[in-house]
């Protein structure tokens, strides 16, 4: 019976027009259907639907890791996400299985629900929300941002390392956000995460 219900399931879903589109990777807009269609899932499960990883182009609401390493001398380098695309209609190949992206979702996730207002609307609950995802990602953003730092600044220790979140909404840049920073100290390193809500930098601990 259960094998039998699980065919009709199947049939039913493979019929629904939506399922061409996730074959075909087509328009972020025809995505966006199909994110609607198993919206009620996602709300019972408690499980993301990770559509970004199948559209060849921004999702309405897309968010991207950007770092600055600031050098001794006061210089910044800027570097961005290899995943953000020069453009709306920039073609992208589908990014599913792809560990890099994968690691970046994990460190940007928070971002992607964050609107203005979101959080004029419930400032309390983003509170705790960063308030318990930056301890727990701590060790993630570090070693994201000292992989970054090897990579285009080898030998030299940043003066201060930062990750930011760049927000984009119906495939145009709005605004960037601070997210999380290493900053070196005469003790070592000051992790800190940025509270969005307050506009502040919270320390989260030395190293």
């Amino acid at each position: 019976m259960k094998r039998f219900l699980g065919l009709i399931a199947g049939a039913a879903i493979l019929a629904h027009p939506v399922v061409p589109i996730l074959v075909n990777f087509c328009s972020t807009l025809e995505l966006e259907r199909g994110k609607a269609l198993f919206q009620p899932w996602e709300s019972a499960t408690g499980n993301r639907q990770g559509w970004a990883l199948f559209t060849r182009g921004l999702m309405p609401n897309a968010v991207f890791a950007s770092v600055e390493l600031e050098r001794a001398d006061g210089e910044i380098l800027v570097v961005r996400s290899e995943f953000e695309p020069p453009s709306k209609e920039a073609f992208r190949t589908p990014l599913f299985g792809n560990r890099a992206f994968n690691s970046e979702i994990v460190l940007t996730l928070e971002a992607e629900y964050y609107t203005p207002e979101s959080v004029a609307e419930r400032p309390d609950e983003w509170r705790t929300i960063l308030h318990e995802a930056a301890p727990r990602k701590r060790a993630a953003f570090t070693a994201y941002l000292d992989a970054v730092a090897h990579l285009f600044l080898p030998g030299e220790t940043p003066r201060c390392s930062t990750l930011n979140i760049r927000r984009y909404v119906d495939g145009a840049y709005v605004e960037t956000l601070p997210w999380f920073r290493l900053t070196t100290t005469a003790g070592g390193r000051r992790a800190e995460y940025y509270n969005i809500v307050d506009r502040v930098w919270e320390v989260l601990g030395e190293s």
